[in-house]
């Protein structure tokens, strides 16, 4: 399972998109299956000089005159680097440690799949609105936030001089929160190195802790007023993907690649697994039920 593959289930495919011209048609489709921003920014620069009337709203606001908001073609580039950047890719990586924890470990995933079978069964596909009611895969998400943070740091520029700890911080000055060191620390998190859902659940050390930023010792999204704005969604969205992948397949590697998979992170800006993950599905519902509504 690329990263690719996971760019284009959370992206829209070229026919919900109507493109009056043959070449707006390829470069979308380029883009769409490359998942790549390079491939974007070029979609970008052919809306600019042609009057093509899908995705060309925040294009047309650079060359429009009589527009309120001018924006610039960096202006848009940074706007497509942010959607890929802060949602789809964190999405999917986020997504893809899940996945390759529970792999990793039988026992969460046999687990989580009874809860699915008893609050979801098998009659539907389980969709956001059962989030709620799924406890456990509450867990296994705030777990693999604070074991795999997309985003390994957080940062914040002071407007007033900061005491902390007798050192003087001075105002206009760049801080760096370690999101991914914080989550990992002996101080707070008992075994901190391993993947334990448990500890969230009723009777945990972490059962209480709450990944919205109210908590020092879990800050995935950042805290305060500049905390991940998509932070409602990716709690919702994250886990109904999941826990679909789960509830429908059975998941394992390929006969060549030996459990525990590999758990290196990438070094970037999001973290991200070093090896792709490829895993072999094989369907546990067949046929697939109807997708909730």
């Amino acid at each position: 399972m690329a990263m690719a593959s996971l760019y284009r289930r959370v992206l829209p495919s070229p026919p919900a998109v109507e493109f009056a011209s043959e070449e707006g048609k390829r470069l979308f489709a380029e883009a769409l299956q490359g998942g790549t921003l390079q491939g974007f920014f070029n979609l970008i620069s052919y809306f600019q000089t042609q009057s093509e009337p899908a995705f060309c709203g925040l294009a047309s606001l650079s060359v429009d005159d009589t527009a309120e908001v001018k924006l610039t073609r960096e202006n848009i580039k940074a706007f497509v680097l942010d959607i890929f950047t802060a949602g789809s890719d964190t999405t999917a990586t986020t997504v893809e440690w899940m996945l390759a924890e529970l792999v990793n470990h039988p026992a969460c995933m046999a687990k989580l799949r009874g809860e699915l079978d008893a609050v979801v069964g098998r009659s539907r596909v389980v969709g956001e609105q059962d989030v709620p009611c799924l406890p456990y895969l509450q867990a296994v998400l705030k777990e693999t936030l604070r074991l795999r943070p997309p985003a390994v740091f957080a940062q914040r520029v002071t407007v007033e001089p900061v005491q902390v700890r007798g050192y003087t911080i001075p105002a206009d000055t760049q801080v760096f929160f370690n999101i991914f060191s914080i989550g990992r620390d002996a101080a707070y998190w008992d075994d901190p190195l391993h993947f334990r859902p448990d500890r969230f659940l009723p009777g945990g050390a972490g059962a209480s802790v709450d990944p919205k930023g109210q908590h020092t010792q879990l800050m995935p999204f950042g805290s305060g007023r500049r905390a991940c704005p998509g932070m409602g969604l990716a709690m919702q969205a994250v886990p109904a993907f999941l826990a679909a992948l789960v509830q429908c397949f059975d998941w394992a590697p390929p006969p060549s690649q030996a459990l525990p998979l590999d758990m290196e992170e990438a070094p970037a800006l999001v973290s991200a697994r070093k090896q792709p993950l490829l895993l072999i599905p094989t369907p546990r519902i067949n046929p697939l039920p109807p997708f909730s509504s």
